[in-house]
């Protein structure tokens, strides 16, 4: 599944929150990932959907209680090391639907 959109000269992660969560995230998250280099984005992209898609579950696991949402910078814990993407600000916007 592709969270990748080209929008305005620039790659964005943009993936759905699940019905349960949209009250505390909105409907759609979005994240401008600051490249227009597909490669890139594409492994951007997938980094941070996978940091979200875990944080959609811990979520549902403590209750959707106060927890910093991830971004390219900080991503959302998680069990294992992964690879840090490339360092440098993140855009991300919450469009509530």
């Amino acid at each position: 599944m592709s969270y990748l959109v080209f929008h305005h000269g620039s790659y964005y992660l943009q993936l759905r929150v699940p019905g349960d969560l949209k009250s505390r995230h909105g409907a759609v998250v979005r994240v401008n990932l600051q490249t227009q280099e597909s490669v890139l984005a594409k492994v951007l992209a997938l980094r941070l959907a996978s940091d979200w898609l875990t944080r959609f579950d811990a979520d549902r696991a403590i209750g959707a209680q106060s927890v910093p949402l991830p971004t390219r910078d900080t991503p959302a814990p998680t069990s294992r090391t992964t690879p840090q993407p490339p360092s440098s600000t993140a855009r991300t916007q919450h469009r509530r639907d």
